[in-house]
């Protein structure tokens, strides 16, 4: 590659480095094969090494070029190595961080005041859309909307108790 070589044979896409999530993506599917009875031990053995040595798209591309589609993994379009999945989005976690915040507010301002029941119907709702809308979103503000929710629905039970 140094000099800008061309190497016959190889598309520019085998030549991208590979990934750790390459390697992984290749070694499931060299797994699947497998199990499947399409690769004896030694072999599977051996590309498994392979793969994890490998650098390049082209080297973790051969090692699964004699394999059929038809597995769950191996029914990946051609390219499937080099393209990008993008990252979930990370902006959705302030607005969930928000939620979860304001949750609290509401569910501790509504046990101070119980009189005020308008306060603990916002808080439940918004303490609930904070701890289910995301799995991706970490466990503190997921749990910040579920204390938010249950601060809210007491605080509802004490305005229920006052009359």
């Amino acid at each position: 590659m140094a000099g800008g070589h061309e190497t016959p044979g190889l598309q520019p896409h085998d030549r991208l480095l590979a990934s750790h999530r390459d390697r992984e993506r290749v070694t499931e599917i060299l797994k699947e094969a497998f199990a499947e009875g399409r690769l004896a031990d030694d072999e599977f053995k051996e590309r498994v090494g392979r793969a994890a040595q490998a650098r390049s798209q082209g080297q973790l591309s051969a090692l699964i070029a004699d394999l059929p589609p038809g597995s769950t993994m191996s029914d990946l379009p051609a390219d499937a190595l080099t393209s990008r999945v993008p990252a979930p989005s990370r902006s959705t976690r302030p607005v969930q961080a928000a939620l979860a915040i304001i949750s609290l507010v509401l569910g501790v301002t509504s046990m101070i005041l119980p009189v005020v029941i308008f306060i603990s119907i916002p808080g439940i709702a918004l303490g609930i859309i904070a701890f289910t809308s995301s799995a991706s979103s970490s466990r503190v503000v997921r749990w910040a909307g579920a204390a938010g929710a249950l601060l809210s629905i007491l605080g509802m039970i004490d305005f229920i108790g006052l009359f």
